[in-house]
C-alpha cells in the first residue's frame, strides 16, 4: 500500500464468511464511521478519510470505559445473540443503550483479537509499517494491531470497529484438522454440518439457493435469530443513530477489574 500508494485496502482471510445484508450492513458502518470522524459532506472514502484501521471481523475487542460517542443500531436481524458470542474480549455493555441483544455498535476500541477483515487507509498503513518494522513494537499482527489502537498516539477514533462482527468464518463440513494451518487439531474429528461462526445469514451456508435465483434465505440458527428468513430483495436494515455514554455509566465488577 505505501509504496504504491494505495489509498485504502480490505484485507480478508481466506476462510471468511459474510451475511448476505454485507452491504447494507457496511452502509450503516460508514455512517458510524462518518459520524464519530466527524467527516465532512465530499470524502475520498464512503467510510470518511479521517481513520487509520476499520475492524469488521473479528473474534473480541474490548472499549473505553471513558466518555465516549457511540453509533448504535438497535434491532438488527444481522446481529448475533450474545448466546452466540463465544469469543473471549467482549466490550463492556452495562450502558442500556448499549445492552441490547441485537444491537450492533460502532466504536472506538481499546483492544482486539484476531483479524477476519479490516481495512487500512494509507496513512493508517504507514503508520502501522513504522510501528512495526522501526519502533520495537513487532509482534502478532492482530495483537500488534490492538496495541496500536490502544495507544492512540496519532489521535482519538483513528482505530473503529463493529460489534459484534460484521464477517465471520466459515467451517466447512468434514475433517477438521483442515481447519487451521497454524494449529494442530486431532485428526480423524468429522463435522457433519458447515456453519459460519458468528453469521445469522451467511453467504456461504445460502449458495444452493443464490445460485438457482432465489432471494429469500434462511437464518443458519432459526432459533436464535430474529427472522428465520428474509428476502434479500425487500429487506432494509433499521438505521443508526449517535448516542453519547459517559464514563459513570458502566458498571465494572471490582472483583475482576482487581
Amino acid at each position: 500500500m505505501v509504496r504504491e500508494r494505495i489509498s485504502s485496502a480490505l484485507i480478508m482471510e481466506d476462510d471468511v464468511d459474510w451475511d448476505i445484508m454485507l452491504k447494507a450492513q457496511m452502509l450503516e458502518f460508514a455512517r458510524g464511521t462518518r459520524h464519530l470522524t466527524r467527516a465532512p459532506l465530499n470524502t475520498h472514502s464512503p467510510y470518511g478519510d479521517s481513520w487509520d484501521l476499520l475492524t469488521t471481523g473479528h473474534c473480541g475487542v474490548l472499549n473505553r470505559l471513558e466518555d465516549q460517542e457511540y453509533w448504535v443500531i438497535e434491532n438488527d436481524p444481522t446481529a448475533v445473540i450474545p448466546a452466540k458470542r463465544t469469543w473471549q474480549k467482549k466490550p463492556n455493555l452495562t450502558p442500556e443503550i448499549l445492552s441490547g441483544d441485537r444491537t450492533r455498535l460502532v466504536f472506538s476500541p481499546s483492544k482486539l483479537s484476531c483479524l477476519g477483515s479490516y481495512a487500512l487507509s494509507l496513512q493508517g498503513a504507514a503508520r502501522i509499517l513504522y510501528d512495526q518494522s522501526i519502533l520495537p513494537n513487532a509482534q502478532g499482527i492482530d495483537s500488534a494491531l490492538g496495541e496500536f489502537c490502544n495507544r492512540r498516539e496519532y489521535g482519538a477514533n483513528l482505530c473503529l470497529a463493529t460489534y459484534p462482527m460484521i464477517t465471520g468464518i466459515h467451517l466447512p463440513a468434514g475433517d477438521t484438522s483442515k481447519d487451521s494451518d497454524r494449529r494442530v487439531v486431532q485428526p480423524g474429528m468429522i463435522r457433519e454440518v458447515a456453519q459460519s461462526d458468528h453469521l445469522v445469514f451467511p453467504i456461504r451456508l445460502n449458495l444452493a439457493l443464490l445460485l438457482k435465483g432465489e432471494s429469500v434465505v434462511q437464518a443458519q440458527f432459526p432459533e436464535h435469530a430474529l427472522l428465520k428468513e428474509v428476502d434479500v430483495s425487500t429487506l432494509r436494515l433499521p438505521a443508526g443513530r449517535p448516542v453519547f455514554v459517559k464514563a459513570q455509566d458502566y458498571k465494572v465488577d471490582k472483583k475482576k477489574a482487581s
